[in-house]
């Protein structure tokens, strides 16, 4: 399982958790972001964050865990 890790910019502070994520990593969708948050792969600050719309602040930690792709 692969992880990415982000620290949120001033500029993104007070977004939403899934908005933030679909800007810092391109390649993952909005849609990826909220199962990736429903599936328990989305750690705020060290804790598992279960919330989409959850506001993050700047210089928050990111990790988001990622599932090898399927062949």
């Amino acid at each position: 399982m692969k992880t990415r890790s982000f620290i949120v910019p001033e500029e993104l502070a007070g977004a939403r958790l899934d908005v933030v994520l679909a800007r810092l990593a391109p390649e993952i969708s909005r849609r990826q972001v909220r199962r990736l948050v429903d599936a328990g792969s989305v750690f705020l600050d060290g804790r598992r964050s279960q919330v989409c719309s959850r506001p993050v602040r700047a210089g928050a930690a990111i990790e988001v865990s990622l599932a090898p792709p399927r062949e």
